[in-house]
């Protein structure tokens, strides 16, 4: 019973033709390079209620896979298996009733330790989501859940990176869930466009997240790709945050 949300009544009769029982608002925001983040900001300024928590989820995700329920209620998944056991284990298919129940637990579990801002893991990999829950990471923004505070969305190609940034600053902690994964193809067509359309854009967000939350984020430089279009988390733990977020408070201060 999600609603979609497109830019404009063209947009809406090509869902309508689909014969989508959802419920389609058309926002007439602007589809440019951030008309995601524009889409995010309507959706909270017209749709949600303060302290509500809402769902986000980009149109061309594919699955969602979870860890096994003989172990999904685990903290910690320490056994040592072998490599193929552990991507299977990991990788079952989550359907609508069991992703009602993943998001459930997700904001309970966020609103026991304060978390305002949720998300899944990264990677299928298993080897980096041995721990279920995390509280210091990127949120991915292509599914999350996120409660509707004084916060306004940023209109930036990097949206998630900011909202990660925000709320680290604001709460202290984000929270990830890595026994769940959604599978969803970076840098296709359409939204905010090819690798090379991006580069500049992203470069210089990658700057400003630099300057703007000053120790936070370092350079992430991977091979094959462009240089300086992604950050990388330098803070790791609770503490590591707490102490960055006192230094922060001295210099803005």
């Amino acid at each position: 019973d999600a609603t979609i949300v497109v830019h404009s009544n063209e947009d809406a009769t090509l869902y309508r033709r689909a014969k989508l029982p959802n419920p389609i608002v058309v926002s007439d925001v602007i589809g440019d390079s951030v008309g995601k983040a524009r889409q995010m900001r309507f959706v909270m300024e017209n749709l949600v209620e303060d302290g509500e928590w809402v769902g986000f989820a980009d149109d061309n995700f594919e699955s969602v896979t979870a860890v096994d329920n003989s172990y999904y209620g685990e903290e910690t998944f320490a056994e040592e298996i072998a490599p193929r056991l552990a991507r299977r284990i990991y990788s079952r298919p989550v359907g609508s009733l069991r992703l009602t129940e993943i998001l459930t637990e997700l904001r309970d579990k966020a609103e026991e330790t304060g978390a305002n801002y949720c998300g899944f893991a990264s990677t299928a990999n298993y080897y980096f989501r041995k721990t279920k829950w995390q509280y210091v990471g990127n949120v991915i923004g292509h599914f999350v859940i996120m409660r509707k505070t004084k916060l306004q969305i940023p209109l930036r190609n990097q949206d998630d990176r900011y909202l990660t940034a925000e709320h680290l600053l604001r709460d202290g902690r984000i929270l990830i869930n890595k026994f769940v994964f959604p599978m969803s193809p970076h840098f296709t067509l359409g939204g905010l466009g090819t690798v090379e359309q991006r580069v500049i854009i992203m470069t210089r967000e990658v700057r400003e997240l630099l300057e703007r939350y000053n120790g936070l984020f370092s350079v992430k430089n991977p091979k094959g790709m462009p240089k300086n279009q992604d950050v990388r988390l330098r803070l790791h733990t609770l503490a590591q945050i707490a102490e960055w977020r006192e230094k922060f408070d001295s210099i803005d201060g």
